[in-house]
């Protein structure tokens, strides 16, 4: 659901430039972060023998989160499945630390066995995730896309928000709150005039 279409003060978007070395943000995707995506982020992913352990970290519905990742990750290649399925794959790449650092991640879309669901993938080589915050209630994964098209991954823990992002914050905080138990929250929120606004898989 969107539970602000409006676009944010220009103050706000001051408050996020720590995140952006500067640069202005134009939109932001996040997700909550849980004990399991930080097995992940440090290949540790599987919770039972029997488990697949994908280090990936799933967007739901593919078809709401799909517009935001067609911005951030440009440039798409295809593979070809053994059951017969031709996949379009988005890539691109994502900066951390003093924007001299980057890789390239991926962004894959559902696949028959796991229909309506993307993921970006192996999140486990990125080192900026690599060390969680001690406190994970409240705490996201962020990626934000500044005005020159680079993207920036790092974790903000609630209390980085409430100080540092307070407009942006309440709102991820809603999200997170209101989440079903059973649900990972996730979203995205776009500053852009013509953009989407904010949504919430709550």
């Amino acid at each position: 659901m969107c539970w602000s279409c409006s676009i944010y003060p220009k103050r706000t978007r001051k408050n996020l430039w720590g995140y952006v070395m500067g640069r202005r943000p134009v939109l932001i995707l996040f997700q909550q972060l849980t004990s399991a995506t930080v097995r992940k982020a440090q290949r540790i992913s599987n919770d039972a023998p029997t488990g697949g352990g994908a280090r990936d970290l799933r967007l739901r519905p593919h078809d709401q989160f799909l517009p935001i990742m067609e911005r951030m990750l440009p440039e798409i290649r295809t593979e070809s499945r053994p059951s017969g399925e031709t996949l379009t794959i988005r890539q691109g790449l994502v900066t951390w630390g003093d924007g001299h650092q980057a890789q390239e991640i991926e962004y894959w879309p559902p696949t028959n066995a796991r229909p309506g669901e993307g993921r970006i993938a192996k999140i486990s080589s990125l080192p900026p995730l690599s060390v969680p915050p001690e406190v994970l209630a409240g705490s996201v994964i962020l990626f934000v896309q500044d005005e020159d098209g680079r993207i920036w991954v790092r974790y903000a823990t609630d209390e980085g928000l409430r100080d540092s992002l307070p407009e942006v914050g309440e709102l991820i905080r809603n999200c997170i709150r209101n989440a079903p138990s059973n649900r990972i929250a996730s979203g995205y929120i776009d500053f852009s005039p013509s953009g989407l606004g904010s949504y919430c898989n709550m």
